[in-house]
């Protein structure tokens, strides 16, 4: 997204160094660039007011999931880190996310999931795929996680008690999906 010499302009005024991807929107309550006053507002999905005159801006709004968890219980305009308790049966799969409220501030867009395991070695875990849905590379192409990798990772972690992966995904606005970029683990 290009930004207005006024967004840019109130950025540099504002002192801030460097932005989280997320932010939509930087307004200065009216006032013109270089204005003796004025508040700046930032509008992003990952903004949490901690005091009258302070944000945080991360990418740590964490939502535990039920044991099944549906389409809705994956909102990337309200969380953009969830957690998946340990699973309840042998397979569990993660739903396609909820369709972000506005696309052009979905582009790259990031999500985490923790998994966590049982310890029994039967565990599995599957990312539903489809239109907006998840992507592990192509394996052909020898570059990036692919899905033999991450089924890799979660054979070995299932056998641990409280093992946990992470696994993170970016939104494509051109492929209308969440590609997989980063893949740890296991821990305990």
């Amino acid at each position: 997204m290009r930004r207005s010499q006024f967004e840019r302009d109130a950025i540099r005024r504002s002192g801030v160094q460097n932005l989280i991807s997320g932010v939509t929107s930087i307004e200065t309550n009216g006032q013109p660039p270089g204005g003796a006053s004025g508040a700046l507002k930032i509008l992003s999905p990952m903004a949490e007011f901690v005091a009258p005159d302070t944000i945080r801006i991360d990418n740590g709004n964490s939502k535990d999931l039920p044991a099944a968890p549906v389409s809705a219980d994956i909102d990337t305009d309200v969380n953009t880190a969830f957690k998946v308790a340990k699973i309840a049966g042998a397979a569990t799969a993660i739903p396609i996310p909820n369709a972000p409220a506005s696309l052009p501030q979905a582009e790259d867009r990031k999500i985490t999931f923790e998994i966590l395991f049982r310890g029994t070695g039967t565990d599995t875990v599957t990312f539903t795929g489809g239109a907006g849905g998840y992507e592990f590379a192509n394996a052909a192409s020898n570059f990036g996680i692919t899905l033999a990798q991450f089924n890799e990772l979660v054979a070995a972690a299932a056998g641990t008690n409280d093992a946990a992966i992470k696994v993170g995904f970016s939104y494509s606005e051109r492929l209308n999906k969440w590609c997989c970029v980063a893949l740890a683990g296991w821990f305990t």
